[in-house]
């Protein structure tokens, strides 16, 4: 799920290439030496890893012991996403069959929903709940990438788009409607309406092993390296992906994470490395929307997965085995106590939540303000602001306990601003 955290020392780690958060990463232990790739978290206790020979390991105390649970599979899982502390899905990357995994039980019993296609290779996906989610196979060669559709959860797939030659790494939904994916080759391809149909967007670099996080519709970053130089770069867009500018050549990145419009985390690689032999996979930071990224300091640097379920709380994991767990404090506040400089939107906090959030906005001027909170389906279900504010930092409180599990989407709309971002209740 999408999350980070927020550090005033990365300005000074910029300017003179110290790498940051020492001390703030420490080893978990677990009974595992195999390279884990996949960590998915609901809230920052309850967790669950996955990596190669089926490993699936699951916590409920923040990392303090790690349960080994039966995938039913000796496949190497490499991706793992749970939409409640029930329902999650595993997707192994690397073998024949096209393999996604699902649990109705938290992770105790695995069932294969995929289609069993021979001599294919599963790649990125993404779910919006139990029932409605994407999945990209591609062929034994890492080409020629097919997106699939369920609406049932898996008993059934649609093929939505097919006729690429690359690979697809990774998928990111801002919202209901609009989603991206990266495939090798240097090609994003986007939807507007929900996986319906599907553009071909170019970005001029290859997308190997490559990120993707959206903002909202139009303002996103997407990351990669050249599977043959070993060129990295994190690319960014304001309009959709018509057209892109280069934020770094020094990192590449395969997974990325927000928690608001400026503070993240990334899997990163040094630009120039081999990707497949020596490249060193380590977690790299910003606090100015990527414009600017920064290695922290860890005690390892095979790294394959990054979760952050609370701005202070995070997880990474692995080659041999390897969690991480991030519980440090940012040191500062995340409201300003000058007058901010442009409208912004931050990511609710705690997020998953029980039954009530907290929701935080700039104004960089007076404006009418409204922010709402809206189903899957869209509807209308609450409005948190309509008033007229004057310029400043703001959070506002939503109380769910009348609502049913699940995601929502909240809206801020401020004279000619529009941001939106999605949410989890956890009852």
């Amino acid at each position: 799920m999408k999350t980070g955290m927020i550090a005033i020392l990365i300005a000074i780690g910029l300017v003179s290439g110290m790498r940051l958060d020492a001390q703030t990463w420490t080893q978990q232990t677990n009974n595992t030496t195999n390279n884990l790739w996949g960590v998915s978290f609901i809230d920052n206790n309850t967790g669950w890893v996955c990596g190669y020979g089926g490993t699936i390991l699951k916590t409920t105390d923040g990392g303090v012991n790690w349960l080994s649970k039966n995938s039913g599979t000796t496949y190497q899982l490499a991706g793992i996403q749970f939409i409640d502390a029930n329902i999650g899905y595993t997707v192994s990357f690397y073998d024949n069959g096209g393999i996604l995994l699902k649990t109705t039980d938290g992770g105790n019993t695995w069932n294969n929903i995929s289609l069993n296609i021979s001599n294919a290779r599963s790649g990125g996906f993404w779910f919006f709940d139990a029932n409605n989610g994407f999945f990209a196979v591609g062929d034994a060669n890492f080409a020629n990438s097919k997106i699939l559709r369920t609406t049932n959860g898996g008993n059934s797939w649609d093929t939505v788009y097919s006729g690429g030659t690359g690979w697809i790494s990774f998928m990111d939904f801002p919202d209901r409607n609009n989603g991206y994916v990266t495939v090798s080759g240097g090609t994003i391809y986007r939807t507007a309406d929900g996986g319906a149909h599907w553009n071909s967007l170019g970005v001029g670099g290859d997308l190997w092993m490559s990120g993707v996080y959206f903002f909202n519709k139009d303002t996103g970053l997407v990351s990669g390296g050249d599977y043959n130089t070993g060129a990295s770069y994190i690319y960014k867009t304001t309009n959709g992906g018509n057209n892109w500018q280069t934020l770094t050549t020094a990192y590449g990145a395969s997974v990325m994470l927000f928690t608001s419009s400026n503070n993240g985390y990334a899997i990163g690689f040094a630009s120039g490395s081999n990707l497949i032999t020596t490249v060193k996979k380590i977690i790299i930071k910003t606090t100015d929307g990527g414009a600017n990224w920064a290695q922290c300091t860890t005690t390892k640097e095979s790294l394959n997965g990054i979760c952050f379920p609370s701005a202070n709380i995070g997880y990474a994991v692995g080659d041999s085995g390897t969690i991480l767990k991030y519980t440090g404090t940012t040191g500062v506040s995340d409201h300003p106590t000058s007058l901010p400089l442009d409208f912004g939107l931050s990511q609710n906090y705690p997020n998953p939540f029980n039954p009530a959030t907290t929701i935080s906005f700039s104004l960089p001027s007076k404006s009418f303000v409204s922010l709402k909170i809206f189903d899957l389906l869209g509807r209308e279900v609450a409005s948190i602001v309509s008033e007229e504010m004057s310029a400043g930092t703001f959070s506002r409180q939503w109380n769910a306990a009348k609502m049913s599990s699940g995601i929502y989407f909240y809206r801020l709309q401020a004279g000619l601003f529009t941001e939106t971002k999605r949410l989890l209740l956890l009852k």
